[in-house]
């Protein structure tokens, strides 16, 4: 996700990473947020042998500006409102759906994409919102 544009590729069916896609994974420069994301970030340092030096997932970044007001695990949906005030519409199918599919099918659906874009969008604004919170706060504004 770099703003409005959102890539997906499914590493799994790719032969070679092309070193421009190589070099923008590996981009110290670069702080790739989400859900969980450790998890895709070993996996990915296992299969492929990339390396993320910047990646942070949301539920701790929200946990350590908000520790009273998202107690557990809080749905995305949840904290796009609450933090960064975007109402994700989704119908409770393609909710279902996306937690359910078989992320390792060559085709993806359409409606498939079109969630782990919002989802992605969603921790995009989560993210730029709280770190930019955090460097005001740290005078580097």
């Amino acid at each position: 996700m770099c703003r409005y544009k959102c890539l997906i590729l499914q590493m799994s069916y790719m032969d070679n990473i092309p070193q421009s896609i190589w070099n923008l994974l590996c981009d110290s420069n670069i702080t790739f947020v989400g859900v969980q994301i450790q998890e895709n970030v070993r996996r990915l340092k296992n299969q492929c042998g990339l390396i993320f030096s910047q990646n942070i997932d949301i539920h701790a970044l929200v946990k350590t500006w908000f520790p009273l007001s998202y107690k557990g695990r809080p749905s995305l949906k949840a904290l796009a409102y609450g933090v960064a005030g975007l109402g994700m519409r989704r119908s409770s199918s393609s909710s279902k759906k996306s937690w359910n599919c078989d992320w390792e099918l060559k085709v993806l659906d359409e409606e498939l994409v079109e969630c782990a874009s919002v989802d992605a969008y969603a921790s995009y604004r989560i993210a730029d919102k709280l770190l930019k919170e955090m460097l005001s706060l740290d005078g580097y504004s």
